[in-house]
């Protein structure tokens, strides 16, 4: 700063100007004139004299005026420069180079305890403690080396013991040629202003602190939809730290581009915009710092300033990303749930249908097969008859189906190797499926044991083979595989009807025309077919699913259009060791040799047609068509009767009560339950108790001599 230097030089040259102007014009025109006026030498001296001395009284005058003026207007700048100087509240002072006070305003006085008289012409070593004077004095070594405004804070102590906080401004003088001419400060006591800042530090931190403990993600925006305040609990979630994030734009760093930012933008605007001053409830995706989506339900309010304007957004968000994955597998279990109850009400039905079904299909076949076994029937009657007794046995294999998918078909389970039970079945399926498609079979390198009924393997490969070759128009390929697999925790909680632990995978896919998602819900569901009429009862994968489900097993389906259909079936794998192998029964129709049947059935066409057969096969019959009847006759034939052949549901007591009742008779007594379904004799689910016979309605007269006389044998 160059200090009164350049006023000064312009006053003095003005004057100087003025002075050697006025004193040309006087000494040109003034000699002139007496050259002009007076010719006498003494006169011409006299005058001369008198202009000496008049123009030392004009010039007087004129430098008076002069002087004056410039004096007048300097001193009026002075005084206003010193009224302005006195009214900034803040001090301001000005030393020379070595230190000395050379001028300050009111407040300088009032901060030093001093007036300006006194301070004036004195150090900072006079007037404070010889500790702050080494603290001035540095500084202002600093601002003269710095040759720029230089700021500094510093607590001050008086002697009463009062802390001030001090900021000065200091800057060096100089003169108009650079030269040092002392110090100008500028200092204000913000003792005051630090403590209303402290104040607010401590409560904005008393506030994150409160905000840090809530558990839910507090996040706050200004109009820009930058970051201005983020929680603990959101930066634990989005992964920042505030520094971080405070700044920058949540839009671009927080939300899935560009469909997060489609959504909440316009709610956004619209708090802004004043148009709403609360979102109760909002959802957005949120992306983390790692890239992962988040679900977040928010509650938005726009926030204003001092002058009531809308200046930015607050939002509380609570992360419901896992209840979101909740509800969504619990409507998926659901929905499985609701597919498992219509399927097994369906069930229960079909299951009803057949057993009345059986018990009118067992004495179609039973006497056509009588009416045949006459040699005097004629060609054309045996012809007739043969085709009764086709349509009858159709029929019994829809009521197979229909039993198998409603779980109450009897089986009998033996431990059996699936691969070997499979290769037996191929060049059964080979025909089945017609020449112009390939059937591939990829058997597993190890022995897989389940423990089942090998009929229900042949019904779920026919099924699915006749399924996958429908769905192949054309030339294709039919692929059969097994493995063993492992179902952990994480892989069964995907599904209502799977135990962790070891399984036997079967697998059959084809290359045919697939089908689409919305069909794969219901292709399990009995009478659901895509085929054309008369192709199929849609009863073949209702078959299928039940028999899995009979044997604690689940299957999966993977299907697209145009990209082929694959089937895999899991069941439980045995991990004991291969039983006996039950050997197929002999073609011939094993004949009595002698024994007593007592026969207990309350449908009397049932009743009087199973006499007849057995009579047929050679056994003496006794026939009771309730139980109380059936006991007479046990007493009364006790050590004759070699087989008791009994109904499961009657109407006075079941046929175990009865047997029980029986046994207790004749504790030797074999017996043989016969039902159209099995639900009162099967301990669980189709699956007969170890040494309990069972024949199945409706059967041949061929199954019922086999079943008896293996009973007998027993």
């Amino acid at each position: 700063m160059r200090f009164f230097a350049k006023p000064a030089a312009r006053i003095a040259l003005r004057i100087a100007l003025i002075y050697a102007v006025f004193g040309g014009i006087w000494i040109l025109f003034s000699d002139q004139a007496m050259g002009f006026f007076l010719d006498d030498r003494e006169l011409l001296i006299e005058a001369s004299i008198y202009k000496g001395w008049f123009y030392v009284a004009i010039t007087s005058i004129l430098l008076y005026f002069l002087v004056l003026g410039s004096t007048s207007r300097y001193m009026s700048q002075q005084a206003y420069l010193r009224n302005l100087l006195d009214h900034i509240p803040d001090m301001v002072w000005v030393k020379d180079e070595n230190g000395v006070y050379l001028s300050c305003n009111p407040p300088s006085e009032c901060f030093l305890g001093a007036r300006e008289a006194d301070i004036v012409g004195h150090t900072d070593y006079d007037l404070v403690s010889r500790e702050q004077a080494d603290s001035f004095c540095q500084h202002d070594k600093k601002a003269i080396a710095s040759k720029i405004p230089l700021k500094n804070e510093e607590w001050l102590v008086f002697a009463d013991g009062q802390r001030v906080l001090f900021e000065t401004i200091k800057r060096p003088l100089l003169d108009e040629n650079g030269r040092l001419l002392g110090v100008l400060g500028i200092g204000r006591d913000i003792t005051a202003l630090h403590q209303a800042q402290e104040n607010l530090r401590q409560e904005l931190a008393r506030s994150q602190s409160y905000l840090d403990t809530v558990e839910a993600i507090i996040i706050a925006l200004d109009s820009e939809g930058n970051v201005t305040l983020l929680n603990r609990k959101g930066c634990k979630l989005l992964g920042w730290q505030p520094e971080e994030l405070v700044g920058r734009s949540w839009f671009e760093h927080c939300l899935p581009s560009p469909e997060g930012t489609q959504k909440v933008l316009p709610v956004f605007k619209a708090l802004l915009a004043g148009e709403t001053e609360l979102v109760e409830y909002f959802e957005n995706d949120v992306v983390t710092r790692t890239g992962e989506r988040r679900m977040i339900a928010w509650h938005n309010v726009a926030y204003r300033d001092s002058e009531g304007r809308i200046t930015g957004v607050l939002s509380a968000g609570e992360d419901i990303t896992m209840r979101r994955i909740a509800e969504a597998e619990r409507l998926r279990l659901e929905s499985k749930l609701l597919q498992a109850q219509r399927l097994e009400s369906v069930g229960r039905l079909a299951g009803g249908v057949a057993h009345d079904y059986n018990n009118m299909l067992s004495v179609i076949i039973g006497y056509a097969e009588l009416a045949m076994g006459k040699t005097a029937a004629s060609e054309s009657l045996k012809t007739d008859l043969q085709e009764i007794l086709k349509a009858a046995q159709r029929s019994a294999a829809i009521t197979r189906q229909l039993l198998a998918f409603s779980r109450q078909q009897t089986i009998e389970p033996h431990v059996l190797d699936l691969n070997k039970t499979i290769e037996s079945m191929l060049k059964m399926l080979r025909p089945l499926i017609g020449e112009d498609i390939d059937l591939l079979w990829k058997p597993c390198l190890t022995d897989l044991l389940v423990k089942m009924d090998t009929s229900q393997i042949d019904q779920i490969l026919a099924n699915l083979c006749v399924n996958a070759r429908d769905a192949i128009s054309g030339i294709g390929k039919i692929t059969i595989e097994t493995n063993s697999v492992t179902l952990d925790d994480v892989i069964c909680s995907e599904r209502v009807d799977c135990a962790p632990g070891e399984y036997v995978m079967l697998a059959v896919s084809d290359d045919g025309c697939g089908m689409e998602r919305d069909l794969l819900a219901n292709i399990f569901e009995p009478f659901f077919s895509t085929k054309k009429v008369g192709h199929g009862t849609g009863l073949g994968l209702a078959t299928v699913y039940g028999i899995v489900k009979q044997n604690n097993g689940l299957i999966n389906v993977y299907s697209e259009p145009g990209k082929g259909a694959t089937f895999k079936i899991y069941l439980p794998a045995f991990s004991g060791s291969m039983g006996e192998i039950k050997h197929p029964d002999s073609t011939d129709v094993p004949l009595s040799r002698g024994e007593t049947v007592l026969i207990v059935e309350d449908e009397a066409s049932i009743l009087q047609l199973t006499a007849r057969v057995l009579e047929e096969l050679g056994y003496n019959v006794l026939s009771a068509g309730t139980p109380g009847e059936a006991l007479r006759l046990a007493k009364d034939h006790l050590d004759v009767i070699s087989l008791l052949l009994i109904d499961v549901i009657m109407p006075e007591m079941t046929g175990r009560e009865l047997s029980g009742k029986l046994c207790e008779l004749c504790p030797d007594l074999k017996i043989l339950y016969m039902s159209g379904y099995t639900a009162d004799v099967i301990a669980h689910r189709g699956i007969l108790d170890d040494g309990v016979h069972f024949v199945q309605k409706p059967f041949s007269m061929k199954e019922l001599a086999g079943k008896v006389r293996n009973t007998i044998d027993s």
